[in-house]
């Protein structure tokens, strides 16, 4: 076993002489992704790539503002199979959600539709259980013509916070 996987890394090492590599091609990727099928394949295994998947999970996933709730949280994280949508509400009925007012915690769950669709149940906040949200390229279009924009932060602002995880916005909805 050993032998075969000398002989592949030796294969594998020598597609990789030339300085010169295609325009969007990455030698140290296609090298590491090379490598793990030669060392699957001599266990026996099967390599799965799990872009597309990681790529809806980073579409969808984050923290969102909405314009016709100022102030209030929106966000989306991904558990299992499903997307939750969280945020907050004004207790009071209002609009906004100022930074010392009173608010609820609401949550909904949605599924991946389409590839650039999620179905979303608002059935406990008096909607239908599958209405469809639009992905735009930077945030999401509701069926009422709705739009949160995903919110960017540089990476120096987004060190040690995860969307699950302690220092997360999101995590008073655990």
């Amino acid at each position: 076993a050993m032998l075969i996987l000398l002989a592949g890394l030796a294969v594998t090492l020598s597609r990789f002489t030339t300085f010169a590599t295609p325009a969007g091609s990455s030698p140290r990727r296609d090298f590491l992704k090379s490598m793990t099928a030669g060392l699957a394949a001599g266990a026996g295994m099967q390599v799965v790539d799990v872009q597309p998947a990681q790529a809806a999970i980073t579409r969808w996933s984050g923290i969102y503002k909405d314009p016709k709730h100022p102030g209030c949280e929106r966000g989306i994280t991904k558990d299992g199979d499903e997307f939750v949508i969280s945020g907050t509400s004004s207790v009071d009925g209002a609009k906004e959600c100022e930074k010392d007012m009173k608010t609820k915690k609401w949550y909904l769950v949605a599924t991946k539709g389409a590839d650039d669709e999620l179905i979303i149940d608002f059935s406990p906040k008096g909607g239908p259980k599958d209405a469809v949200a639009k992905w735009d390229g930077d945030g999401i279009i509701f069926p009422d013509g709705n739009r949160w924009s995903k919110i960017k932060r540089k990476p120096e602002e987004a060190a040690d916070t995860y969307l699950d995880g302690p220092s997360s916005p999101l995590a008073k909805f655990r």
